[in-house]
């Protein structure tokens, strides 16, 4: 029995742009250096690298290295280095069939993400989301979320990513049926990628052109592309994707009826998808040996591998797989002429696949109940089942679809020389209609132009050398300025020291008055020579005026500031203010007003209550942030 529907494993990327690098170190090099490394961010890095290396060839060592990643991270506080090793876990999960876990993990290393304001970090995991709920078929979120990361990437610059997302929605619009759309979204991506080399992208985005391929029903152009993927999979040693392209290349010998290949590939697909620990792939192959058994009229042996599939796929509740498995249940049951037990099978079908607006199910699932109500003799119910999956099928595959869809992928055929021949001859086309209108209004009109352009460029150079001008101006002043007020903060020290050595001076004179006093020879002697010292070095007002004037210019009018907000502060307090501002000591306050450490102190708690500070408040911290 040829087969009616056709469905092919998507192909993810999950990681990073930097995931595949076409140099990757050898991983003996990469555990080396991961032991000799000191705990610092460069082995983080290092983690990453070897996590990329095992993910598709051992995902138990992989997700061993990534939880050591978090724990690194953690303990060095690198908030990037987490949100990756969360990142990584997530894709892990996602991989081995556990989209609840990876969601959680997920979510874990986008607020991370986020909190550091790491934007390509933020699309990768975005991305990774979008997978996870496209599996279980909330199509409408996923492509909402993988807009927001097409715009994420353009805004970073992003071409690899970019590619990726486009890719991926391309996919999504195939599952919905929107091929001419997908198949767009297909070659914008696959264009990028041959742009910027990437073998290993390259490789994922045949398998989705294969996949539009097969749906077109040029199955040898999709086997062709398969087996450009999977050559390129081999080369990497990636056993996660050789699985799936084998699966692919074995369901599309289903469709075109070569049991023999078609079985061949699909073993093959589910010994690299249990090596991998691949259960996702794993339910897919069981699925497609089912519909081989059905297709070899073995309906038994069909059951026994499509009930393995469905145990996989309600674990992992992926939605989609399930009603894909359901409607060859269905089928299988109507091959063994039990049309009560698939009735209500595809029934289910039907509700979920008009739910999630899974058209390419639905109208199968239509198809093989019309053959149940057949089997039933119920010919009226037949009908309409089969007008449904005709209507559907014809909404799907109508003639303008399939003529721009092939359209599109010629365009892919002949890229970019065919693309640049036909501007090529619409430029001759439009010249020599300008030729036969008249010679001279074209002479006139480059003329004008010319003219124009002349006008522009003196305009645009005079602009130039005036903002240039403007600009040489301005950095001037802000030189002029920038020395006046190292000058003012030199004049401000000197001042300061001056004060302080001023007072200091006083101090010591004042102690040798008092050693002298006792003497009246001595007195005598120094009395006249020291009256005229001290008039020379008294701290007068004068000297307080010169330090408050250049205090006020380097500290942008503090004094002002300050009295504006506590009017009835003194002279006293607003001296003490600025002293404790300059951050001098207290035994430098003390030298400067002549007083014991003491009197500063409690000036500077009555400075404090008049401030309405509370106790536990910095004064100077408080003063700094006037």
């Amino acid at each position: 029995m040829k087969p009616k529907t056709y469905k092919l494993t998507l192909f993810i990327l999950l990681l990073s742009p930097i995931l595949y690098a076409q140099q990757i170190s050898g991983i003996d090099s990469l555990l080396s250096q991961y032991e000799n490394a000191g705990e610092d961010t460069s082995k983080i890095a290092l983690i990453g690298k070897i996590y990329n290396y095992y993910l598709y060839r051992d995902p138990g060592k992989a997700v061993r290295f990534a939880k050591e990643e978090i724990k690194l991270a953690n303990k060095l506080q690198n908030t990037k280095g987490q949100s990756l090793g969360y990142y990584h876990v997530g894709v892990y999960y996602n991989n081995t069939g556990n989209p609840d876990s990876a969601m959680y993990y997920y979510g874990k290393a986008m607020q991370l993400a986020k909190n550091i304001q790491d934007h390509e970090l933020m699309s990768n995991i975005n991305h990774a989301m979008a997978i996870s709920v496209f599996y279980r078929g909330q199509l409408d979120e996923a492509l909402k979320m993988t807009g927001e990361t097409i715009e994420l990437n353009k805004r970073n610059h992003d071409s690899v990513g970019l590619a990726i997302s486009l890719d991926f929605m391309g996919m999504i619009h195939q599952n919905m049926g929107n091929y001419n759309i997908a198949l767009q979204y297909l070659h914008d991506g696959l264009m990028i990628f041959e742009k910027v080399g990437d073998s290993i992208r390259l490789a994922d985005a045949y398998t989705h052109l294969a996949v539009i391929e097969a749906n077109l029903k040029n199955h040898l152009k999709s086997i062709e592309y398969n087996h450009k993927a999977l050559e390129i999979y081999e080369k990497y040693n990636d056993t996660y994707y050789q699985s799936q392209a084998l699966n692919d290349i074995g369901q599309t010998y289903l469709l075109i009826e070569d049991y023999e290949n078609a079985k061949n590939y699909l073993d093959r697909s589910l010994k690299k998808s249990t090596e991998a620990n691949s259960r996702s792939v794993t339910g897919t192959v069981y699925t497609n040996l089912g519909k081989l058994q059905v297709q070899l009229n073995q309906p038994e042996q069909a059951l026994d591998y499509l009930d393995k599939a469905l145990k996989i796929q309600i674990e992992l509740k992926e939605i989609r797989k399930q009603i894909i498995t359901k409607n060859q249940i269905g089928q299988a049951y109507n091959t063994m002429n039990k049309p009560t037990l698939a009735m209500p099978v595809l029934s289910e079908v039907i509700d979920i696949a008009d739910s999630i607006d899974s058209k390419s199910t639905l109208r199968y699932a239509y198809q093989y109940r019309s053959e149940s109500f057949k089997r039933l003799s119920n010919y009226e119910d037949a009908l309409k089942d089969y007008e449904k999956y005709k209507e559907i099928s014809d909404t799907l595959f109508n003639i303008e679809k399939s003529r721009q869809i092939e359209e599109l992928r010629t365009m892919y055929d002949l890229k970019q020389k065919e693309s640049d021949l036909a501007i090529q001859k619409k430029e001759i086309s439009v010249l020599n209609s300008e030729i036969k209108l008249a010679n001279i209004k074209k002479v006139s009109y480059a003329t004008g132009m010319i003219s124009f352009i002349f006008i522009a460029a003196l305009v645009y150079y005079s602009l130039n050398q005036r903002m240039k001008k403007k600009e040489i101006e301005r950095r001037k002043q802000e030189e002029i300025l920038k020395k006046e007020i190292e000058f003012k903060k030199k004049e401000l020290a000197s001042q300061t020291l001056h004060l302080v050595q001023k007072n200091t001076f006083l101090q010591e004179l004042k102690e040798n008055l008092e050693r002298i006093k006792n003497s009246p020879e001595l007195f005598k002697m120094e009395f006249r020579r020291i009256v005229m010292l001290l008039k020379k070095e008294n701290a007068s007002d004068k000297d307080w005026e010169v330090f408050k004037s250049y205090f006020s210019e380097v500290h942008d009018n503090f004094d002002k500031k300050l009295m504006s907000v506590y009017h009835d502060i003194s002279e006293k307090e607003l001296r003490m203010a600025s002293f404790i501002k300059m951050k001098l000591s207290t035994k430098e306050i003390a030298a400067m007003l002549n007083v014991l450490p003491d009197s500063v102190l409690k000036s500077k708690y009555r400075l404090k209550k008049k401030l309405n500070l509370e106790k536990e408040t910095d004064l100077y911290q408080y003063l700094n942030s006037l």
